[in-house]
């Protein structure tokens, strides 16, 4: 099983009259996916055994290689008429058709892809900020172990396999790892200007955590940070960030 959910596809949308709020069908693919994988054992937790997907087109290799893989990982035959077609709308198209297959509607064979994508249509952003994280909750899912999205970049290795899953203060929110983000116009991006402090946890107690403090906030007032948060404010993200993680002994923060 597989659901494909691109980001291109939003741009297709700007011919529309009105534009419902998560009309790009992203929700309704996250809700379909968390269902499948409740109710088919085949299909709870990871995906890797029975899933297949391709990547975006800018990152695609040349097509008969990719079709031959893709038939591989689905199990069927490849045939040579897979590279070519007749133009024109099919029966099975479906309502979407005028939106997502009129290019190839045009077409009867493969094209190479764009080198540079197109514009992004930003009277649509508010329907591209809405998709994004339904986009994301699919592509965690896809099938890594394909040859497909096989990356020449290994993963880097944690010295702690339990942090591949924690969850970290950000902005006065409680946020898993993935969505802890600052801003690429944040001060610490375009400056690179920042101060931090290691702290360690041992039964229950921070170490030093005064004295921790003093050294912070003066470092802050070094670079004459504005709009710091007060000692207590500090605390307070402190203590509620290791509770949620049940970070109580032996926890570097």
């Amino acid at each position: 099983m597989s659901f494909k959910v691109d980001r291109s596809v939003d741009q297709d949308f700007d011919r529309q009259v009105s534009l419902p709020r998560l009309s790009s069908g992203s929700s309704y693919a996250g809700s379909l996916f968390s269902r499948t994988t409740t109710l088919d054992g085949n299909f709870s937790g990871d995906v890797k055994e029975s899933s297949a997907t391709t990547r975006p087109a800018e990152e695609e290799v040349e097509e008969e290689g990719t079709l031959h893989r893709l038939c591989e990982e689905l199990d069927i035959p490849f045939q040579s008429t897979m590279l070519k077609w007749v133009a024109g709308p099919k029966p099975i198209d479906g309502v979407w058709a005028p939106w997502w297959y009129e290019s190839v509607h045009k077409s009867t064979c493969f094209q190479p892809a764009k080198r540079y994508p197109m514009p992004f249509p930003f009277p649509l952003y508010d329907v591209l900020e809405q998709s994004l994280p339904f986009y994301n909750f699919l592509r965690r899912h896809m099938r890594q172990t394909s040859c497909l999205l096989r990356s020449s970049l290994r993963e880097p290795e944690l010295p702690v396999p339990e942090n591949e899953k924690l969850l970290a203060w950000v902005g006065d929110e409680i946020e898993p790892l993935e969505s802890a983000k600052v801003s690429v116009f944040d001060s610490v991006v375009q400056g690179g200007d920042s101060v931090w402090e290691g702290l360690r946890v041992y039964k229950g107690k921070i170490f030093k955590l005064e004295e921790h403090l003093d050294r912070l906030f003066d470092s802050a007032k070094a670079l004459a940070f504005n709009n710091v948060p007060t000692r207590e404010e500090v605390k307070e993200a402190i203590f509620r960030t290791l509770i949620r993680n049940g970070m109580f002994d032996n926890s570097h923060i």
